[in-house]
């Protein structure tokens, strides 16, 4: 091989390997397998060159043209064609390893609210509210004046947004809250399904009354509107958004015994992103529910309730949104 032509291959196969690595080594979570996926087409050769040689082989080696050999090699095709199959039609729809459905069902619900022109706001269910699933409606929406709020459902957490019509939308894959979705029905909201999304939208604004009523304000940005206790030992939340947050807000709740020690604790919300993504995703006016289940919930007698942002706890100490009385967070009874 001439030599210009041997340093030209080199060149490209340098290139080809810096482009492949280059995004584990700029970021966190690396190695990846999708990041190194450049990496395929060289992998091809292998087999390219097994397969160029196989005819001269097989005139080496008697045992490579034999029926079982044949048999083999058909058996792994099968294999890996129903393993394809698998994961194309059953495994990935499905939200496994790669999950198709979110971008199709954003690409929806963003043209639907795009041709809704009567509405001022709406609530999003998505996967990631806190990092990715706001930049993605903003970038898929052509109208970027309607403001949006995000929540997770799978957190038994439920947004109202301060608006009229009162709208939530979600993927038809992601579920609300089985006890959000009978009170959605109780309150009067109607459901729509339209695949690949499930619409709720009520005319005015439902009546929501806590069986504790609380006005606790937290810093500039969150009211604590009052809880209740339900039979099954879940605990009901409402707070009121009083203004966006500029940073990540991470809720704590902590069981205490009657002696004050803790017994132990629980995290709802912005958890902490190792890439530092984050994205303000609450609107002023939205109404946020909570149903959860509070730990160690048998032997505890209270609950301290707070919320801090969690990019301030490295190295610490975290930084916690205080009352309107200088405190870090409220008690409530266990009952």
């Amino acid at each position: 091989m001439p030599v210009a032509l041997a340093t030209a291959a080199l060149c490209l196969l340098l290139i080809w390997l810096a482009v492949s690595v280059t995004p584990s080594l700029v970021t966190i979570n690396a190695p990846s397998h999708i990041r190194s996926i450049l990496i395929l087409p060289v992998l091809t050769i292998f087999p390219a060159l097994l397969m160029h040689s196989l005819g001269r082989l097989s005139t080496v080696i008697g045992q490579l043209s034999t029926r079982s050999s044949q048999i083999l090699v058909l058996t792994l095709l099968l294999f890996y064609a129903a393993r394809t199959s698998v994961l194309q039609f059953q495994t990935w729809p499905n939200g496994g390893d790669v999950p198709f459905v979110w971008q199709a069902a954003f690409t929806e619900m963003a043209r639907y609210l795009d041709g809704r022109s009567d509405l001022t706001s709406a609530a999003v269910a998505g996967w990631s509210p806190s990092t990715m699933d706001s930049p993605t409606m903003t970038l898929l929406r052509q109208n970027d004046a309607l403001p949006l709020s995000h929540f997770d459902p799978q957190e038994g957490t439920l947004i109202l947004p301060a608006a009229e019509p009162v709208v939530v939308i979600r993927p038809s894959d992601l579920p609300l809250d089985p006890f959000w979705e009978t009170q959605l029905q109780n309150w009067g909201f109607t459901p729509h399904p339209l695949h690949p999304f499930t619409l709720y939208e009520r005319q005015k604004q439902p009546t929501i009354e806590l069986a504790n009523p609380l006005n606790v304000q937290f810093g500039d940005e969150l009211v604590l509107l009052g809880y209740e206790w339900l039979e099954s030992g879940d605990l009901l939340l409402g707070w009121l958004v009083t203004a966006v947050p500029p940073a990540p807000r991470q809720q704590f709740i902590h069981s205490l015994a009657a002696d004050g020690s803790q017994l132990a604790d629980t995290y709802r919300f912005d958890a902490p992103d190792p890439q530092g993504i984050w994205f303000p995703h609450w609107q002023p006016g939205d109404l946020i529910l909570q149903r959860l289940t509070p730990p160690a919930q048998g032997e505890a007698t209270q609950l301290r309730l707070g919320w801090f942002d969690p990019t301030t706890c490295t190295p610490g100490p975290c930084q916690n949104l205080h009352t309107e009385e200088g405190m870090e967070f409220v008690l409530l009874p266990v009952e």
